[in-house]
């Protein structure tokens, strides 16, 4: 469909740019306007890439649950305190739950919902790693911590695609 909703904020941008931003005199107009402009840039590389991004992320985060899920579940046979039993079984939910119809359009709203639901899954596991570290085997420790480190990692570079095209842009 035509014109893309990229396209439809490039427009806005260049008219915005072209026809108001050059009548503007006073300072804080002006800051402002150059605001919009980041707000404009943020959001054009946003809406090209969120979708992509999110599925990415969910689907890593899944595998992250089902990863950690076995890795931790030796340590629960040995009585392991109920919040890291909670957080195991937690894990086993979230990585097989359908957050939509199967054959539904994953539209980004559903698909942003899915993924904070997921993140606070994802803090509540590491809650209960780091908190009983002491109780977990240390090779399943150390592999738990790297995975999650990993995880975390892959997730502010994934955020950072998005974020690093106002880089070095001065809104004031």
């Amino acid at each position: 469909m035509r014109p893309s909703a990229t396209e439809i904020i490039a427009g806005i941008k260049w008219s915005f740019e072209t026809y108001i931003v050059p009548d503007l005199n006073e300072k804080l107009a002006q800051s402002t306007a150059r605001s919009i402009l980041c707000l404009l840039d943020h959001l054009q590389a946003r809406v090209a890439m969120e979708g992509p991004l999110l599925v990415e992320d969910n689907q890593e985060m899944r595998e992250l649950f089902q990863q950690l899920s076995q890795l931790l579940e030796p340590a629960l046979r040995d009585g392991a305190a109920p919040d890291l039993a909670t957080a195991v079984a937690e894990m086993k939910e979230k990585a097989v739950k359908e957050y939509r119809p199967s054959g539904t359009y994953p539209t980004v709203e559903s698909l942003t919902e899915e993924n904070e639901e997921l993140k606070r899954t994802l803090v509540r596991v590491i809650q209960a790693v780091k908190g009983h570290a002491a109780d977990l085997p240390a090779d399943a420790y150390a592999q738990a911590d790297e995975a999650i480190r990993g995880q975390l990692r892959r997730q502010l570079d994934r955020e950072n695609a998005w974020i690093s095209v106002l880089a070095g842009k001065r809104p004031f």
